[in-house]
């Protein structure tokens, strides 16, 4: 072979072998990967093998960090009563108005969430007893925006301002919780009182309120409360303090204003629970055990 072609074939044959990747002529098989790269898996893969836990549509630790955020406003806002001015509360001048708005904001994300995380931070809120002119702008969100879980809110918050000395509180707390349809007012006896509970069907062993009204010159009333004994009979004795309307025709007639009582019954009895007054030949009000597995919503 002529030494011209030799040349050319010897060129070819290394360019073939440098091409490979060893300059040598060696062939060398391909590096194997990291370990890392093989076994690692793409991070949304592995959330969706191994979820986090989640309450409602997030996760459990946001709604928990929201009730825990809320005790630690309710701790700074410090405690104030119905009687305290506005200007002699804690923070007055300065974070109060501020920290209030926040912690309204933490109640409405925790329900908008779920009922769970929805009923830890109003009962939070509940044991902190803000004064009702401010905790009402909290309460009445369920009015519009948390609506659906103003059954909540009407058996920890709003249960809590029921309880209240003052008759207004009580008769505010009580419109709310109409409004927000976790309550409805009771059917009336001949002398215009009537009684519901809160919740309106509680399951056997849960709390409830007996709320009783009657049509008076003011906000006050005094109540004395029996039972329930072992067929869920409650009796009420109600006394009305409120002056008599003047018998002088010249004279103004007061006004008729509703006043608001309610009673708190630690559980529901497996009978049921059924509201009395002296000498009625039935009860203002009558309440069955919703079933175990029912859902507890607003109507």
């Amino acid at each position: 072979m002529p030494r011209l072609a030799i040349a050319i074939l010897a060129g070819v044959l290394a360019l073939i072998l440098w091409g490979s990747g060893c300059p040598d002529g060696r062939v060398e098989s391909p590096t194997p990967a990291p370990v890392d790269a093989v076994t690692s898996v793409p991070t949304a893969i592995r959330e969706k093998e191994t979820p986090r836990a989640r309450v409602g549509d997030e996760p459990v630790e946001i709604q928990q960090r929201r009730v825990t955020d809320a005790q630690e406003v309710v701790n700074r806002l410090g405690k104030a009563s119905d009687t305290d001015p506005p200007t002699a509360r804690p923070g007055a001048e300065t974070f109060r108005a501020a920290e209030l708005e926040k912690l309204g904001e933490l109640v409405a994300g925790a329900c908008r969430g779920a009922d769970g995380p929805c009923r830890e931070i109003l009962e939070m809120v509940a044991s902190a007893e803000l004064p009702f002119d401010e905790g009402r702008a909290i309460y009445g969100r369920f009015l519009n925006e948390l609506k659906p879980r103003a059954h909540i809110a009407a058996s920890t918050l709003g249960a809590s301002y029921l309880l209240r000395r003052d008759g207004k509180i009580r008769d505010v707390a009580f419109r709310i919780a109409v409004g927000s349809g976790a309550a409805r007012r009771g059917q009336a006896d001949d002398e215009g009182r009537r009684a519901t509970t809160i919740p309106l069907r509680p399951r056997v062993g849960e709390p409830v309120w007996v709320v009783f009204e009657w049509m008076t010159t003011c906000n006050d009333i005094r109540m004395e409360m029996k039972g329930p004994d072992v067929h869920g009979r409650v009796d009420l004795v109600p006394t009305n303090p409120c002056p008599p309307a003047p018998e002088d025709p010249k004279q103004l007639v007061p006004r008729a204003i509703r006043a608001v009582w309610a009673g708190a019954v630690d559980a529901l009895p497996a009978a049921g629970l059924s509201v009395w007054l002296p000498d009625a030949s039935r009860p203002l009000v009558a309440v069955t055990p919703r079933e175990a597995d029912a859902p507890e919503k607003t109507p």
